[in-house]
């Protein structure tokens, strides 16, 4: 029933995080083009970024059908993977000052270690739906995980707002 639980919690929160962004990046795609062309050094269009959040939107669809969660949780995963190796980069290569869009257009969080690590962690949380057995769930353990993925929400953006005011301070920006 924990294991359950968990599941839940986590596909929820990923379908929240994962259809919130495609939905920024679908509702402004002008202002993901820059971010996009610097994490990739190479320019890219609006269709592309356009790509990403129809991915985005469609893992997020994955995670909410039962037959598909484990599916979707792999895609999650390594998406979110796939993130924190651009932003490793960005940060290897000392590009510090770049908007990392995670929090949507209007973010100011910049790139850094702790985006990567933030990252990391999530990919972790999506794993573990992937490899967990899960049944089908009575009414409660439903509650119960759609209330616990709101705290999960909740952290992740406490974490964000945390990590932007630790940047400002810094005076990253």
């Amino acid at each position: 029933m924990m294991t359950d639980l968990i599941a839940i919690a986590v596909t929820l929160f990923g379908a929240l995080l994962l259809g919130h962004a495609g939905w920024g990046k679908f509702s402004a795609p002008d202002s993901y083009t820059s971010a996009v062309t610097a994490y990739l050094g190479r320019p890219v269009g609006v269709g592309f970024v356009y790509a990403i959040a129809t991915l985005e939107g469609l893992i997020a669809l994955l995670l909410l059908i039962p037959i598909t969660r484990e599916f979707g949780a792999a895609m999650a995963a390594l998406l979110m993977l796939g993130y924190a190796i651009a932003i490793g980069r960005q940060v290897a290569a000392g590009r510090r000052d770049l908007r990392c869009g995670c929090g949507g257009p209007a973010s100011e969080t910049r790139m850094g270690p702790e985006l990567v690590m933030r990252n990391l962690m999530v990919a972790l949380l999506f794993s573990g739906v992937v490899v967990a057995p899960t049944r089908p769930a009575d009414l409660g353990t439903i509650i119960a995980g759609a209330a616990f993925a709101a705290l999960l929400t909740i952290l992740y953006h406490a974490a964000d707002l945390l990590i932007a005011n630790r940047q400002r301070m810094q005076g990253l920006y």
